[in-house]
């Protein structure tokens, strides 16, 4: 059976989390039937490059354990724990789900002080870029060194700590500058005049609604989580609102994917991003919008209560949307 950790989120506010009873990580409890990690199960040249030894010999590996959970979760993550010596984290940066596996292993070759252990990260799906900003930190906090670095060849990196001095956050690939070269080209030209350039279209939306009422479930995934991270803009967000797909505008087909069944595991993030998105589109005070949105409020409430159905992400986004919904409160 596998247990749980929830992590936690800038979106949830602590009355909602009493309102909803989302579990916190300190009522949990982990179980310590195995003493000591596995043996490491491969050989080194196997391991993932982001393997690490703790630098603090004394730090025992159940400590350890507890210290990089803690960090990951509070990224934040969501945790599974498989078994004593390995969990699962999950977190979303820029709206994809970016999955990943810490194992914790004895050190085997590298044994030589009582409490010494491998811990290894590997990415499963997802933002590798996130995923290794990530390990990076957890290097930086937990104060880890590269496992293998001598038999790699390669020296040990120094001053991580210096990187973090404004705090963490999940960074994501940014695509590289254009040439120089294009860039004159560009200024040389008319570029209004070009038809996709035409921004009164909405094309980029166009597309992106076409994607996210796709027949093709992965397409649609992708489609909803384009949306989720465009509509952050609010122009964008009001630009959909005036989008339709055979006359059918994308609060409807948002509420489609909300009342379909999140047994599969892209439905279920799809639904993520599309609470994500009619959050940024309640964002921008429309009125029709809003009163459509609020129509849902029965779907959207499932998506906060269920602590066992829905990741962090999902709950704390739908009940930031419920929260934005509610009328004021009457001044005095």
């Amino acid at each position: 059976m596998n247990h749980a950790y929830t992590g936690s989120t800038s979106h949830a506010s602590p009355d909602l989390a009493d309102m909803f009873q989302i579990p916190s990580h300190k009522d949990v409890l982990i179980p310590t039937a195995e003493a000591s990690p596995p043996p490491l199960p491969y050989s080194w040249e196997f391991c993932s490059a982001n393997t690490f030894v703790c630098n603090d010999f004394t730090v025992s590996a159940q400590s350890l354990r507890e210290q990089v959970m803690d960090i990951v979760r509070k990224s934040p993550a969501d945790i599974s724990c498989h078994s004593e010596w390995q969990f699962t984290g999950t977190c979303y940066p820029q709206q994809v789900k970016t999955v990943f596996q810490v194992s914790i292993f004895n050190t085997g070759t590298k044994a030589g002080q009582k409490n010494s252990c491998l811990l290894e990260m590997q990415l499963q799906e997802g933002d590798r870029v996130a995923f290794q900003g990530l390990c990076s930190y957890v290097q930086s906090q937990a104060n880890l060194a590269y496992a293998f670095a001598d038999e790699w060849g390669f020296d040990e990196v120094q001053g991580l700590e210096s990187n973090w001095d404004k705090g963490y956050q999940h960074r994501s690939f940014a695509p590289p500058p254009l040439p120089s070269s294009l860039l004159a080209k560009m200024e040389q030209m008319d570029m209004a005049a070009l038809p996709f350039m035409d921004t009164s279209k909405n094309c980029l939306v166009d597309i992106l609604m076409e994607n996210a009422s796709s027949a093709f479930v992965d397409v649609r995934r992708t489609g909803w989580q384009e949306l989720a991270k465009a509509t952050e803009d609010e122009n964008t967000a009001e630009a959909l609102l005036q989008t339709s797909v055979n006359d059918e505008e994308c609060i409807s087909f948002g509420a489609k994917v909300l009342r379909e069944d999140s047994t599969c595991e892209l439905t279920a993030d799809t639904q993520r991003c599309v609470l994500k998105t009619l959050l940024n589109i309640a964002l921008t005070r429309d009125t029709d919008a809003r009163r459509k949105i609020s129509a849902l409020k029965e779907e959207i409430s499932k998506f906060a209560e269920d602590t066992h159905k829905h990741s962090v992400e999902t709950r704390s986004t739908a009940m930031q949307l419920i929260r934005t919904l509610a009328p004021p409160l009457p001044t005095r």
